[in-house]
């Protein structure tokens, strides 16, 4: 793990937290707990992400059917950052379900 990539973790972390929490005060709920619980859990699970980097890198040769081959250290990083992006949304996904369909 880099410097970067962390920083980029938190930066998306910090923007899936405000987009929880405009949400939530949209629909007239505290916006705290959104905030907090979304940021944090994309913060965890980007460091799960990429502590697990040689994971992730056979995980993607699988799915492409051949070997990890890049060309670049910048192709390297797309797919690190692509990694990132695709946590937060799933995090952001996994709040939207769960506020739509629970029992107010």
């Amino acid at each position: 793990m880099n410097a970067f990539l962390l920083a980029l973790a938190v930066g998306f972390a910090a923007v899936a937290a405000v987009v929880a929490g405009v949400d939530a005060a949209r629909r007239g709920r505290s916006w705290l707990p959104a905030t907090v619980a979304v940021g944090g859990t994309t913060v965890a699970a980007s460091l799960v992400a990429l502590s697990a980097e040689s994971a992730l890198l056979s995980g993607y040769a699988t799915l492409t059917g051949g070997p990890v081959v890049v060309a670049s250290p910048r192709e390297l990083l797309a797919v690190l950052v692509g990694c990132l992006l695709l946590v937060a949304l799933a995090v952001l996904s996994g709040y939207s379900v769960v506020t739509r369909y629970r029992a107010v």
